[in-house]
């Protein structure tokens, strides 16, 4: 029987070299060499000195790269899942990720830390902060349906909403609203006041009929 040839299970790329900022290369290319597809490893411990060599990752680290100007693209079942644009936008689900990360689709996260770019709304607390007295918002939602500084529902339906600038928003809300409720618990309280001296004034009043009365009858 003729003898069949033995695929092997492995193939390996071996790049003896120690030299400064070697590293090993698999390379797919088109005929020009500007096109095609670049699988680095960077094993050399002496690419250390210059993370350059290794695209920052260090010894120990691997790179898939697209070596022309065009999208690299991963993907399953013969369908597009990765994009990654030749200016680094990442798209997940979208082939057009006009963000750094564009994902189409929901986002399952225990937690998602976001770093701020408007400045937290604490100021609202300060002496000088001027609250809108109610009537004003009042006549404000009447006319546009939405509350102050808040987006309309078409603004979000149309142009969505940034995450960290609303949610500093809403605090901001939240806050203006907790000083409404504490002037509100202000006024009730002096209404108490006035209605337990009014009270008082009553009582002593009915005490003095009272007598009146009872000195009438004798």
């Amino acid at each position: 029987m003729p003898k069949k040839d033995l695929i092997p299970s492995v193939m390996r790329l071996k790049n003896p070299s120690t030299q400064f900022a070697e590293y090993t290369t698999l390379q797919v290319q088109g005929p020009d060499h500007s096109h095609g597809l670049e699988l680095q490893f960077f094993g050399n411990a002496n690419i250390t000195s210059d993370l350059d060599w290794s695209n920052g990752g260090g010894p120990g680290s691997a790179a898939v790269m697209n070596i022309n100007s065009k999208p690299l693209v991963l993907g399953t079942a013969n369908k597009a899942r990765l994009f990654i644009t030749a200016t680094g936008n990442v798209g997940i689900g979208t082939t057009q990720p006009d963000e750094l990360l564009a994902v189409k689709g929901k986002i399952h996260a225990e937690e998602v830390l976001i770093d701020l770019q408007v400045p937290g709304p604490d100021y609202v607390f300060e002496e000088d902060y001027e609250l809108a007295p109610l009537p004003e918002v009042e006549s404000y939602i009447k006319q546009n349906k939405h509350l102050p500084e808040i987006p309309s529902a078409k603004e979000m339906e149309a142009e969505g909403i940034r995450s960290g600038e609303m949610h500093m928003l809403l605090l901001k809300k939240v806050e203006e609203l907790t000083l409404y409720v504490i002037e509100q618990n202000r006024m009730i309280e002096e209404q108490n006041r006035k209605n337990e001296t009014l009270q008082a004034l009553v009582n002593k009043q009915s005490e003095r009929i009272a007598t009146l009365e009872k000195q009438v009858n004798k």
